[in-house]
Protein backbone atom coordinates (compact mmCIF):
# COMPACT_ATOMS: atom_id res chain seq x y z
CA UNK A 1 0.00 0.00 0.00
CA UNK A 2 1.42 3.45 -1.02
CA UNK A 3 1.92 5.86 2.00
CA UNK A 4 1.89 9.63 1.82
CA UNK A 5 4.55 11.32 0.12
CA UNK A 6 7.73 12.05 2.25
CA UNK A 7 8.01 15.07 4.41
CA UNK A 8 9.55 15.77 7.99
CA UNK A 9 9.09 13.42 10.03
CA UNK A 10 8.96 14.05 14.03
CA UNK A 11 9.52 10.61 15.42
CA UNK A 12 7.27 9.48 18.90
CA UNK A 13 9.80 9.49 21.92
CA UNK A 14 9.58 6.82 24.79
CA UNK A 15 9.64 8.08 28.36
CA UNK A 16 13.01 8.45 29.88
CA UNK A 17 13.80 10.08 33.75
CA UNK A 18 15.31 13.37 33.33
CA UNK A 19 16.09 16.70 35.14
CA UNK A 20 13.08 19.36 34.74
CA UNK A 21 14.59 22.57 34.89
CA UNK A 22 13.37 26.28 34.53
CA UNK A 23 16.00 28.00 33.05
CA UNK A 24 16.82 30.95 30.53
CA UNK A 25 19.18 31.06 27.55
CA UNK A 26 22.58 30.49 29.02
CA UNK A 27 25.64 28.19 27.89
CA UNK A 28 25.44 25.14 27.15
CA UNK A 29 26.54 21.22 26.89
CA UNK A 30 26.28 18.42 24.73
CA UNK A 31 26.15 14.43 23.81
CA UNK A 32 23.66 12.43 25.60
CA UNK A 33 23.79 8.40 25.73
CA UNK A 34 21.93 5.73 24.15
CA UNK A 35 20.61 3.78 27.18
CA UNK A 36 20.30 4.60 31.14
CA UNK A 37 19.19 7.72 32.47
CA UNK A 38 19.89 11.10 32.13
CA UNK A 39 22.57 12.86 34.47
CA UNK A 40 21.17 14.75 37.13
CA UNK A 41 22.40 18.27 36.34
CA UNK A 42 22.17 21.53 38.56
CA UNK A 43 20.99 23.96 36.57
CA UNK A 44 22.43 27.71 36.72
CA UNK A 45 19.91 30.36 37.99
CA UNK A 46 17.85 31.97 35.16
CA UNK A 47 13.95 33.68 34.26
CA UNK A 48 11.97 31.83 35.48
CA UNK A 49 9.86 32.78 31.76
CA UNK A 50 12.20 29.78 29.70
CA UNK A 51 10.23 26.46 30.22
CA UNK A 52 12.49 23.13 29.09
CA UNK A 53 15.10 21.37 31.20
CA UNK A 54 18.80 21.34 31.63
CA UNK A 55 20.82 17.82 30.17
CA UNK A 56 24.64 17.22 30.62
CA UNK A 57 26.02 16.38 27.63
CA UNK A 58 27.67 12.70 27.26
CA UNK A 59 30.42 11.20 24.89
CA UNK A 60 28.84 10.31 21.90
CA UNK A 61 26.46 13.18 21.74
CA UNK A 62 25.72 15.35 19.06
CA UNK A 63 23.47 18.35 18.33
CA UNK A 64 21.63 16.27 15.92
CA UNK A 65 21.29 13.30 18.10
CA UNK A 66 20.07 15.65 20.71
CA UNK A 67 17.68 17.04 18.85
CA UNK A 68 16.41 13.49 17.65
CA UNK A 69 15.99 12.41 21.65
CA UNK A 70 14.09 15.78 22.83
CA UNK A 71 12.00 16.72 19.73
CA UNK A 72 13.94 20.73 19.71
CA UNK A 73 15.46 21.54 16.52
CA UNK A 74 19.24 21.87 16.42
CA UNK A 75 18.46 25.78 15.47
CA UNK A 76 16.38 26.45 18.68
CA UNK A 77 18.95 24.59 20.51
CA UNK A 78 21.82 26.43 18.94
CA UNK A 79 20.21 30.05 19.73
CA UNK A 80 18.69 29.17 23.33
CA UNK A 81 22.57 27.81 24.31
CA UNK A 82 24.33 31.00 22.51
CA UNK A 83 26.06 28.62 20.64
CA UNK A 84 28.98 29.68 17.93
CA UNK A 85 29.90 26.07 16.79
CA UNK A 86 28.25 22.70 16.52
CA UNK A 87 31.14 21.50 18.86
CA UNK A 88 29.98 19.77 21.84
CA UNK A 89 31.72 17.94 24.61
CA UNK A 90 30.89 15.27 27.38
CA UNK A 91 30.35 17.68 30.86
CA UNK A 92 28.69 20.64 29.04
CA UNK A 93 25.29 21.53 30.12
CA UNK A 94 23.03 22.48 27.56
CA UNK A 95 19.59 24.20 27.87
CA UNK A 96 16.18 22.22 25.79
CA UNK A 97 14.20 24.65 25.29
CA UNK A 98 9.98 23.90 25.13
CA UNK A 99 10.45 20.19 26.61
CA UNK A 100 9.86 18.24 29.69
CA UNK A 101 12.00 14.95 28.56
CA UNK A 102 14.25 12.84 26.34
CA UNK A 103 13.35 9.91 24.51
CA UNK A 104 15.68 7.54 23.13
CA UNK A 105 17.25 8.23 20.16
CA UNK A 106 15.27 6.80 17.23
CA UNK A 107 17.59 6.20 14.86
CA UNK A 108 20.13 4.24 17.72
CA UNK A 109 19.05 0.84 16.88
CA UNK A 110 18.54 1.04 12.96
CA UNK A 111 22.57 2.04 13.27
CA UNK A 112 22.90 -0.79 15.16
CA UNK A 113 22.13 -3.45 13.19
CA UNK A 114 24.23 -4.72 10.52
CA UNK A 115 23.29 -5.91 6.96
CA UNK A 116 24.47 -8.81 4.93
CA UNK A 117 28.02 -9.25 3.57
CA UNK A 118 28.88 -7.75 -0.07
CA UNK A 119 30.32 -8.37 -2.92
CA UNK A 120 33.22 -6.00 -4.42
CA UNK A 121 32.16 -2.73 -6.08
CA UNK A 122 33.79 -1.04 -8.45
CA UNK A 123 37.03 0.98 -8.07
CA UNK A 124 37.58 4.52 -8.82
CA UNK A 125 39.94 5.42 -11.32
CA UNK A 126 43.23 7.27 -10.13
CA UNK A 127 42.24 11.37 -10.50
CA UNK A 128 38.61 10.38 -10.92
CA UNK A 129 35.36 8.72 -9.73
CA UNK A 130 32.86 6.34 -10.12
CA UNK A 131 29.53 6.71 -9.79
CA UNK A 132 28.02 3.30 -8.07
CA UNK A 133 24.34 2.53 -9.24
CA UNK A 134 21.51 2.13 -5.63
CA UNK A 135 20.51 -1.29 -7.10
CA UNK A 136 24.71 -2.27 -6.26
CA UNK A 137 24.32 -1.26 -2.69
CA UNK A 138 21.01 -0.97 -1.54
CA UNK A 139 19.41 -3.94 -0.02
CA UNK A 140 15.99 -2.43 -0.49
CA UNK A 141 13.86 -1.04 -2.77
CA UNK A 142 12.30 3.07 -3.61
CA UNK A 143 9.36 3.12 -1.60
CA UNK A 144 6.40 4.21 -4.07
CA UNK A 145 6.07 7.21 -1.37
CA UNK A 146 7.88 9.44 -3.98
CA UNK A 147 7.18 12.68 -5.55
CA UNK A 148 9.11 13.41 -9.47
CA UNK A 149 11.60 15.73 -9.18
CA UNK A 150 10.84 18.07 -12.22
CA UNK A 151 13.62 19.98 -13.76
CA UNK A 152 16.75 20.49 -11.72
CA UNK A 153 17.74 24.18 -10.61
CA UNK A 154 19.84 23.92 -7.80
CA UNK A 155 22.52 21.63 -5.76
CA UNK A 156 23.09 21.49 -1.84
CA UNK A 157 26.03 20.29 -0.18
CA UNK A 158 25.63 17.97 3.14
CA UNK A 159 27.80 15.62 5.45
CA UNK A 160 26.84 12.67 7.02
CA UNK A 161 28.59 13.76 10.44
CA UNK A 162 25.51 13.96 12.51
CA UNK A 163 24.81 10.55 12.71
CA UNK A 164 26.77 9.18 14.98
CA UNK A 165 28.64 6.13 16.13
CA UNK A 166 29.32 4.76 12.30
CA UNK A 167 32.97 5.93 11.99
CA UNK A 168 34.10 2.59 12.23
CA UNK A 169 31.77 1.44 9.50
CA UNK A 170 32.57 0.53 5.95
CA UNK A 171 31.00 2.99 3.06
CA UNK A 172 28.46 0.33 2.43
CA UNK A 173 27.72 -0.45 5.91
CA UNK A 174 27.27 3.26 6.89
CA UNK A 175 24.95 4.08 3.54
CA UNK A 176 22.56 1.25 4.23
CA UNK A 177 22.25 2.37 8.02
CA UNK A 178 21.15 5.43 6.80
CA UNK A 179 19.19 4.56 4.28
CA UNK A 180 17.28 1.99 7.39
CA UNK A 181 17.01 5.14 9.44
CA UNK A 182 15.08 7.39 7.05
CA UNK A 183 13.08 4.64 5.22
CA UNK A 184 11.90 3.06 8.76
CA UNK A 185 12.56 5.79 10.78
CA UNK A 186 11.42 8.47 8.71
CA UNK A 187 9.19 6.77 6.26
CA UNK A 188 10.75 7.76 3.53
CA UNK A 189 10.97 6.54 0.33
CA UNK A 190 14.65 5.87 0.19
CA UNK A 191 17.72 7.45 1.85
CA UNK A 192 17.06 11.66 1.18
CA UNK A 193 20.19 12.03 -1.03
CA UNK A 194 20.75 11.73 -4.53
CA UNK A 195 24.42 11.50 -4.28
CA UNK A 196 26.93 10.36 -1.47
CA UNK A 197 30.71 10.73 -2.38
CA UNK A 198 32.89 8.87 0.21
CA UNK A 199 37.08 9.35 0.49
CA UNK A 200 38.10 6.72 -2.12
CA UNK A 201 36.44 8.56 -5.26
CA UNK A 202 33.12 6.23 -4.86
CA UNK A 203 29.95 8.13 -5.91
CA UNK A 204 27.25 6.09 -4.04
CA UNK A 205 23.33 7.17 -5.71
CA UNK A 206 21.26 7.47 -2.99
CA UNK A 207 18.06 8.11 -5.11
CA UNK A 208 17.93 8.64 -8.93
CA UNK A 209 17.87 11.89 -9.82
CA UNK A 210 14.18 12.03 -11.43
CA UNK A 211 12.91 11.42 -7.52
CA UNK A 212 12.69 14.77 -5.47
CA UNK A 213 15.11 14.45 -2.50
CA UNK A 214 14.40 14.38 1.40
CA UNK A 215 17.26 16.91 2.55
CA UNK A 216 16.34 20.25 3.29
CA UNK A 217 12.98 20.45 5.01
CA UNK A 218 10.55 22.46 2.67
CA UNK A 219 13.47 22.93 0.07
CA UNK A 220 13.65 19.51 -1.80
CA UNK A 221 11.96 20.78 -5.06
CA UNK A 222 14.14 20.83 -7.67
CA UNK A 223 16.96 20.50 -5.59
CA UNK A 224 19.73 17.61 -6.06
CA UNK A 225 21.61 16.77 -2.35
CA UNK A 226 24.79 15.54 -2.69
CA UNK A 227 26.31 14.26 0.92
CA UNK A 228 29.84 14.32 2.11
CA UNK A 229 30.46 10.95 3.79
CA UNK A 230 31.97 12.02 7.28
CA UNK A 231 31.90 14.86 9.64
CA UNK A 232 33.53 18.34 8.87
CA UNK A 233 32.95 20.53 11.73
CA UNK A 234 37.00 20.31 12.92
CA UNK A 235 38.06 20.18 9.71
CA UNK A 236 38.01 20.13 5.83
CA UNK A 237 37.68 16.23 3.86
CA UNK A 238 41.31 15.31 3.63
CA UNK A 239 42.57 16.77 -0.40
CA UNK A 240 41.29 13.65 -2.18
CA UNK A 241 38.05 13.62 -0.91
CA UNK A 242 37.69 17.71 -2.23
CA UNK A 243 39.18 17.10 -4.88
CA UNK A 244 36.47 14.11 -6.50
CA UNK A 245 33.92 16.68 -4.59
CA UNK A 246 35.24 19.50 -6.53
CA UNK A 247 35.00 17.28 -10.16
CA UNK A 248 31.61 15.47 -9.58
CA UNK A 249 30.25 18.99 -8.66
CA UNK A 250 31.55 20.49 -11.28
CA UNK A 251 30.46 18.00 -13.87
CA UNK A 252 26.90 17.65 -12.14
CA UNK A 253 26.26 21.63 -12.25
CA UNK A 254 27.78 21.71 -16.04
CA UNK A 255 25.64 18.99 -17.54
CA UNK A 256 22.29 20.68 -15.08
CA UNK A 257 23.01 24.17 -16.08
CA UNK A 258 23.24 24.94 -12.83
CA UNK A 259 24.95 28.06 -11.32
CA UNK A 260 27.26 28.45 -8.64
CA UNK A 261 24.84 31.28 -7.31
CA UNK A 262 22.35 28.54 -7.19
CA UNK A 263 24.81 25.93 -4.92
CA UNK A 264 23.69 26.04 -1.25
CA UNK A 265 24.88 23.81 2.36
CA UNK A 266 22.32 22.46 3.83
CA UNK A 267 22.03 25.22 6.58
CA UNK A 268 21.41 28.05 3.82
CA UNK A 269 17.80 26.66 3.07
CA UNK A 270 17.22 25.02 6.43
CA UNK A 271 17.73 25.65 10.07
CA UNK A 272 20.83 23.08 10.20
CA UNK A 273 24.55 23.03 11.38
CA UNK A 274 25.01 21.16 8.20
CA UNK A 275 27.53 20.48 6.32
CA UNK A 276 29.75 21.83 8.97
CA UNK A 277 31.86 24.74 9.52
CA UNK A 278 34.92 23.75 7.49
CA UNK A 279 33.10 21.75 4.54
CA UNK A 280 30.85 25.13 4.41
CA UNK A 281 33.70 27.23 4.06
CA UNK A 282 35.16 25.20 1.73
CA UNK A 283 31.89 25.10 -0.37
CA UNK A 284 31.89 29.35 -0.10
CA UNK A 285 35.70 29.33 -1.50
CA UNK A 286 34.59 27.20 -4.30
CA UNK A 287 31.34 30.11 -5.49
CA UNK A 288 33.70 32.67 -5.51
CA UNK A 289 36.19 30.53 -8.01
Amino acid sequence: MATSPEHQHKPAFSRRQVVLAVAGLMVAGCAPRRGGTAPVVAAPVAPAAAQGLWYMVEAGDTLSSISRRSGVTVDSITRANNLRSALITPGQQLFLPGTHHLGNDPMAGLLDRPSTADDPLPVAPDGGYKVIRRQQWANAAIGANHRQMGAINRITIHHTGEYAGTARLSDREILRRIDRFHREGRRWAAIGYHYLIASDGRIYEGRPESIQGAHTANNNSNNLGISMMGDYHRAPPDSRHLAVLDKFLTDTRLRLKVPKGRLFGHRDLSPSICPGDALYAWLQRYKRS
